[in-house]
């Protein structure tokens, strides 16, 4: 006796086809789903000003794209909560009460905008507290290497500022901090006309020879007097130090090197003219010779501490005026030159 075959219906062929594409389709939408969800995250903007809160320097408040999403303040340019009367450094974001950020920075606050490394969302650029350490114009991810500046173009800023020690009596220490350039450039040569009667010298250290110059390391110069400090800003921090070399046909030497990360690297020179024209001491910069296109200059010098006693590499020629010690800054860059001659204020 034969065994009878069943064969499926057509409505049971049918059947099975749309559970097979049922079971396709919830594969294909369990697939896509997390995609989604991800770019849904990527794109979020809490304050709807179209910009994407990873990129938000204020993801609470609502601002332009080209200041990180922050609002505008017409009265403090820079957004480091100093009002541009009183800010020493507009444009560019510094703590209370000067508004401008540590030359040099430290190694727990390498951009020296007081605000930790630990918390500081932009810890390569100075920026606000209340912006988490970031400036408005900011973002906060900093490339390593900067872009090439698209049009070079140096403006004289001149916002100086001396701070004399105790009564700015002559012979007096003297410090002096301020933005000296602004504006898209390759420097070459910086030339700096201190005001009239300052002096300049390493007592009580020696002369810091070449070979001791270059063996330098960062936070380890006190063998060394240190005339100045600086610091060249695009969308990357490098701080460079000055110190003050022998006497070598008449003019004093300068040795300069370039702070990278968390040490020194380079040597450029420079030097130091004998008084003339109405001013103190000609200071001339090589900097060039440290090959790095910026967007700031700035300087600042003050007394440090040694081994053989403080060191106080500028001091004053006399009381200070009333309107302020008359100096001169010229820069000279890749595509032409910037000159200012003004008068800094003593705090």
């Amino acid at each position: 006796m034969r065994a009878k075959v069943r064969v499926p219906g057509r409505r049971s062929v049918v059947g099975v086809w749309l559970l097979v594409v049922a079971a396709l389709v919830l594969a294909t939408t369990a697939v896509a789903d997390p995609p989604a969800t991800a770019q849904r995250s990527q794109a979020a903007d809490a304050d709807g000003d179209k910009v994407a809160d990873e990129n938000d320097v204020c993801p609470s408040e609502r601002g332009p794209s080209q200041h990180g999403g922050c609002p505008l303040d017409p009265n403090d340019e820079d957004d480091d909560g100093v009002a541009n009367g009183t800010d020493w450094c507009p444009g560019y974001a510094g703590p209370p009460p000067s508004g401008c950020s540590k030359l040099g920075g430290d190694p727990g606050d390498q951009d020296g905008d007081g605000v930790p490394d630990s918390s500081d969302r932009c810890p390569t650029f100075p920026g606000a507290a209340k912006r988490n350490g970031c400036h408005m114009g900011s973002v906060p991810r900093i490339d390593d290497q900067a872009p090439e500046p698209a049009s070079p173009k140096p403006v004289a800023a001149g916002t100086l500022s001396f701070d004399p020690s105790g009564k700015a009596r002559r012979g007096a220490p003297v410090a002096l901090e301020g933005l000296l350039f602004r504006g898209d450039m390759q420097p070459r040569t910086l030339t700096f006309w201190l005001p009239k009667g300052f002096t300049i010298s390493p007592k009580p250290l020696s002369a810091c020879s070449r070979a001791k110059a270059e063996q330098l390391k960062l936070g380890s110069g006190k063998g060394c007097a240190q005339l100045f400090a600086g610091r060249l800003t695009d969308r990357k921090v490098r701080a460079w130090f000055a110190y003050i070399g022998p006497i070598s046909n008449g003019r004093r030497q300068l040795f300069i090197r370039d702070r990278r990360g968390d040490r020194l690297s380079g040597l450029a020179k420079g030097s130091i003219s004998r008084p003339a024209g109405g001013f103190g001491p000609k200071v001339t910069l090589e900097l060039g010779a440290l090959g790095v296109s910026t967007r700031i200059i700035e300087i600042g010098s003050a007394p440090q501490s040694s081994p053989r006693g403080r060191v106080a590499p500028l001091r004053m020629g006399g009381p200070c005026p009333t309107r302020g010690l008359r100096y001169k800054i010229r820069l000279t860059t890749s595509s032409g030159s910037a000159e200012r001659t003004a008068r800094g204020r003593c705090v």
